[in-house]
């Protein structure tokens, strides 16, 4: 049993209004057409047997909302030719028992930036969400917050901001001018 499924229906939108939550076994969500969740509210999505989310074909979107996934898998496409997902002005937070996102042609992140892991990035010959060469399982967190955060690596601090990264060793950083103030 499905959630939602989009058969037919290319170009379908889903404004969301106020929290809302699918709990169910399948596909939380079972694209086959352009599919777009947006709106002001909140979207929780459990599957508890497979995928939140299954793209068969086209554009799946997630537009200026929050969107919190809980499932063995992600978001998951069915081929990497005509599959796409596209992530804007968005949180999305996806906790799977196996991989988080995978198994499409492009991954578009417009106005976000993904948070946690830091580092992780879309890898377009894979086409899985990548962290150190390995498919990032887990955990998968994007934020449209810009909020500045270091991750500290034995003595190398990383620096991220607006999508930016930048890595140092052995300098400081003004995280309120977003400038190297000098070595210490």
């Amino acid at each position: 049993m499905y959630g939602i499924e989009n058969e037919s229906n290319s170009g379908l939108k889903i404004k969301l209004i106020g929290n809302n939550r699918i709990n169910c076994s399948e596909y939380a969500l079972y694209v086959r057409e352009n599919t777009t969740i947006t709106g002001d509210g909140s979207l929780t999505l459990i599957s508890s047997n497979t995928e939140a989310v299954q793209i068969i074909r086209g554009n799946f979107t997630i537009d200026n909302c929050d969107m919190n996934i809980r499932a063995l898998y992600g978001i998951v496409g069915c081929n990497t030719e005509n599959t796409s997902v596209t992530i804007r002005s968005s949180n999305v937070t996806i906790e799977t028992d196996y991989w988080c996102m995978g198994i499409f042609k492009s991954l578009n992140l417009e106005g976000c930036f993904i948070k946690d892991p830091a580092g992780a990035y879309f890898d377009n010959e894979m086409h899985y969400l990548m962290l150190n060469g390995a498919v990032v399982q887990k955990k998968l967190v994007f934020s449209k917050n810009y909020e500045p955060y270091a991750v500290e690596n034995g003595s190398t601090l990383t620096f991220y901001y607006d999508n930016n990264k930048a890595t140092r060793t052995g300098t400081k950083y003004d995280i309120s001018t977003h400038k190297w103030i000098g070595t210490y």
